[in-house]
Order: C-alpha cells, then sequence, then structure tokens
C-alpha cells in the first residue's frame, strides 16, 4: 500500500496549482505511459518517477505542458483557502483580497486599472 505523501503541481504559464495525492500521482503516469502493468507500486518509485516525469503533465486549467512540482507543504494549505487567478492578467489574487472579496475576479492592481476597489 503506497504512503500519503502529496506533491503540489504549479502550472508556469497560468499559475494553477493542484495538489495531488497516491492515486492522482499514479493515474497521472499512467496517462503518460509509465506503470501501466504495475497494480501496486511502492510509493517511493510512484514519487521518484513522478518528479522526473512531471514535465510530461499537462495543466488541469490551461492544457500547456511544463508543470513543476514540489512536496505539498500542509501549513500553505488551509482546507477554505483557494487559489484563484485574475481572470485579466492571469496572476493569483492575494488571499486577502479574496476574505474580503469573496467573489471579485480581478486582481488589485487589474481592478484599480478599471477603476474600481
Amino acid at each position: 500500500m503506497m504512503e500519503q505523501t502529496e506533491m503540489e503541481l504549479r502550472c508556469p504559464h497560468c499559475s494553477h496549482v493542484e495538489r495531488c495525492g497516491s492515486s492522482q500521482m499514479l493515474a497521472r503516469l499512467q496517462a503518460v505511459g509509465a506503470l501501466r502493468r504495475t497494480h501496486e507500486p511502492e510509493s517511493g518509485l510512484v514519487l521518484e518517477l513522478f518528479a522526473a516525469m512531471v514535465h510530461r503533465f499537462s495543466c488541469e486549467q490551461c492544457g500547456e505542458k511544463g508543470l513543476t512540482c514540489h512536496e505539498a507543504n500542509d501549513e500553505e494549505w488551509d482546507d477554505w483557502q483557494v487559489i484563484r487567478n485574475c481572470e485579466s492578467c492571469r496572476q493569483p489574487i492575494s488571499p486577502e483580497r479574496l476574505a474580503v472579496f469573496p467573489q471579485t475576479k480581478l486582481c488589485l492592481a487589474c481592478q484599480g486599472k478599471r477603476g474600481c476597489r
């Protein structure tokens, strides 16, 4: 049985962030042709292959390849916190702004260019 290590994938193109557990890592590896014949691979093998093949994975948001990964840090992830990208510049909207304006679709800089909060 695989350990419960989680990895964080980040897209350099659209700033989308995704957190992958062992089953998601295995599914992504199998989707690119790795570990298709292995039913219960060792967790160390999955982690090593996942990190080595991350450049072949496509972003779920924009479809681009070239993702980066690192081990997920629980201190950086709160269950309530959602990362949302600005509809104009595609950069992440600050958590502080989302706490005050939860329905906002623009970062502070882009909102300022449009003339409202």
